[in-house]
């Protein structure tokens, strides 16, 4: 029987580039299950999601699901249907969250390293794609339904427009 850690398992990358070969950024792609409050992939990322924070570690977390429960802050979340949050080690004050629609092209955001090393900018919108490519959701999703949580109407226009350019998507 599988283990509970691995059937939830979600997209996550480490980068341990010290030389104690310690954690010093993770990225984190949130999943369907993540986003499931008071189910067991969301209480264990939210332990691992809060160690992080609390850590020695950055947390880079990237949210594409337009549904579900988002993860507790704070601060207000933007008023975005995806987000992706930067949260430096020990820096509680210099957390930024960038809000992300699928008809702008993601920004550019910093990943930070190990000091003295500056943060390197990472062109978004590739992951952002290659994510999506990867989830299937093209297969899975079908677009000429209404999708939950509802498209405003300049987000329905949008997708209206592209699935009229790219009939293959529906």
């Amino acid at each position: 029987m599988p283990s509970l850690r691995r059937s939830i398992a979600r997209p996550s990358s480490r980068y341990d580039a010290t030389p104690e070969q310690r954690l010093v950024t993770c990225i984190e792609v949130l999943s369907p299950s993540n986003k499931r409050p008071h189910t067991p992939g969301w209480d264990i990322y939210l332990r691992e999601r809060q160690s992080l924070l609390l850590g020695d570690a950055n947390l880079v977390e990237i949210d594409l699901l337009r549904g579900g429960q988002r993860m507790p802050m704070l601060d207000p979340w933007p008023d975005s249907p995806c987000t992706i949050l930067v949260a430096r080690a020990k820096k509680y004050d210099l957390r930024q969250v960038w809000p992300v629609h699928f008809q702008i092209p993601s920004p550019s955001g910093p990943i930070p390293l190990a000091k003295p090393d500056p943060d390197i900018v990472l062109d978004l919108q590739p992951m952002v794609n290659t994510i999506y490519e990867r989830s299937r959701n093209e297969r899975s999703i079908d677009y000429g339904k209404p999708l939950t949580p509802p498209l405003d109407a300049a987000e329905t226009l949008w997708l209206e427009k592209r699935l009229r350019m790219n009939p293959g998507q529906r």
